[in-house]
């Protein structure tokens, strides 16, 4: 487990530099970083959670995010009790619905029922206004 745990901030480090963390994503360092996110260890899962979080903030991305599984990994993250861990998840949620290409893809996931059972979570609520307020924006999403 301290190796996995030095794994995670090894990749945190790559993360949070904006080329580092677009190459490790094109080089398909996203799968080993989201499957040390459903570590036993909280400390591991928290900066496998920032990791996505800082690599969430960069558009290009966003499609490798989405095609790898990392929304599947933030919703079942989210239903853990760690309350910096819910604002985490609820942040990467929050930038991949900055695009609108991503909305229908995000919403057959059922995101909107994580960011609404999020916004349950004081550190969480104000990224999941803020989702919940781009689905809304798009026409394309609104029920007729």
């Amino acid at each position: 487990e301290s190796i996995k745990a030095r794994c995670a901030v090894t990749l945190f480090s790559l993360a949070c530099d904006e080329a580092m963390g677009a190459r490790m994503v094109e080089d398909g360092g996203l799968g080993p970083l989201l499957a040390l996110a459903e570590s036993i260890n909280a400390d591991t899962r928290e900066y496998c959670a920032a990791s996505l979080q800082h690599l969430s903030m960069h558009a290009g991305n966003h499609a490798r995010m989405l095609l790898d599984g990392c929304v599947e990994v933030m919703m079942r993250l989210a239903e853990l009790a760690d309350k910096k861990l819910k604002a985490m998840c609820a942040a990467v949620l929050t930038n991949l619905s900055c695009h609108e290409e991503a909305h229908e893809i995000l919403f057959e996931k059922g995101v909107v029922q994580t960011l609404i059972a999020l916004s349950r979570s004081d550190e969480a609520k104000p990224q999941c206004a803020v989702a919940l307020c781009n689905f809304t924006s798009n026409m394309k999403m609104r029920v007729s």
